[in-house]
């Protein structure tokens, strides 16, 4: 009996030490357990917190009890060259939809002539259903530079694809190319361009951000594109803009999508310049936005909020969370 017990014994010791064993070399086998990525946790700078109420007011809405509803964000300080907030990953993919207007400007005014007008014609086939539009009908003259409001402003996919096709046809040299094709050439230099810019993560396939699976970009990328846009005196000029006259007999105002510059919005921020609102299904509400205070130049994105006024909210909060306002 006593034979049996030493036995079990050491066969028990020899699991033990084996499990052991397993357990010592499953890293190696199975390869490096990944660490969890910490939650990114706000950078607040509460040393200007009170200078800022002092001297600003803070008369916009703070919303420092909300949460946030985008899925990805950052902030971004222009002038210290670093990320105050970072939700996500500065590599991860995501959705422009009309914020792509921003870029896709800012080539097409590296093509074409402000002052060079431009006939609504056949162009206006290429507009997709259920586009946001800036209300430009068959036979409407505007000038480029009207038409850039129309993209910045409304967020007229109709102006997008009229810009689009005189730019590709620019490009090509040829004034009688098809519609699609011109759009087709344009959008080679548009990915062509944005690679010199060094947006690596970036492929666009349409003028005006209509939802397609190979239409993305990043959030490091978009905070360049925001960096772009600001530098282009013309972009930063109209994205800026609350409302302007159209000329046009039908629309002749454009109201900016953008509430941060409505002086009639609960939203609206003096110290918001612009950029650009988005939204598609897939992209959910997304916004880039540009806030300038004492010189210094913020820059937010906002991606994938649930709501139209979640993008402000969010946009607000964290700003306001950034520089310390509080309520």
């Amino acid at each position: 009996m006593k034979k049996w017990i030493w036995i079990e014994c050491i066969i028990l010791g020899v699991v033990l030490v084996a499990a052991a064993a397993v357990f010592v070399a499953l890293p190696y086998i199975t390869g490096p357990k990944l660490t969890e990525v910490p939650a990114p946790v706000l950078t607040v700078r509460t040393e200007t917190a009170e200078p800022l109420n002092q001297k600003l007011g803070a008369t916009w809405k703070v919303f420092d009890d909300r949460s946030l509803t985008a899925h990805s964000a950052f902030v971004y300080d222009c002038e210290e060259e670093e990320y105050l907030h970072m939700t996500g990953a500065p590599g991860q993919q995501v959705y422009p939809a009309s914020i792509t207007k921003l870029f896709t400007t800012y080539v097409m005014l590296q093509i074409l002539k402000p002052d060079t007008k431009v006939t609504a014609g056949d162009a206006l086939t290429l507009v997709r259903s259920n586009s946001s539009v800036a209300g430009i009908k068959k036979g409407d003259t505007l000038s480029v530079e009207q038409l850039i409001q129309g993209m910045l402003l409304p967020s007229g996919n109709d102006a997008a694809c009229m810009l689009a096709v005189e730019a590709g046809r620019a490009l090509a040299e040829d004034a009688n190319l098809p519609c699609a094709d011109a759009v087709a050439r344009f959008m080679e230099e548009v990915n062509d361009r944005a690679k010199k810019e060094g947006l690596t993560g970036t492929h666009f396939v349409t003028p005006d951000g209509y939802h397609d699976p190979n239409h993305y970009t990043t959030l490091a990328d978009m905070l360049k594109i925001g960096q772009l846009a600001m530098s282009d005196e013309t972009i930063a000029k109209y994205a800026a803009v609350s409302q302007i006259e159209t000329g046009l007999k039908d629309v002749p105002v454009w109201n900016n999508t953008n509430w941060l510059v409505r002086p009639e919005s609960e939203y609206y921020c003096p110290y918001a310049k612009g950029l650009k609102t988005g939204r598609t299904t897939e992209a959910g509400n997304c916004l880039m936005s540009a806030f300038e205070i004492d010189g210094e130049v913020y820059i937010i994105g906002v991606f994938g909020c649930d709501k139209t006024a979640d993008r402000f909210a969010d946009t607000l909060h964290l700003l306001n969370g950034a520089l310390g306002v509080t309520q």
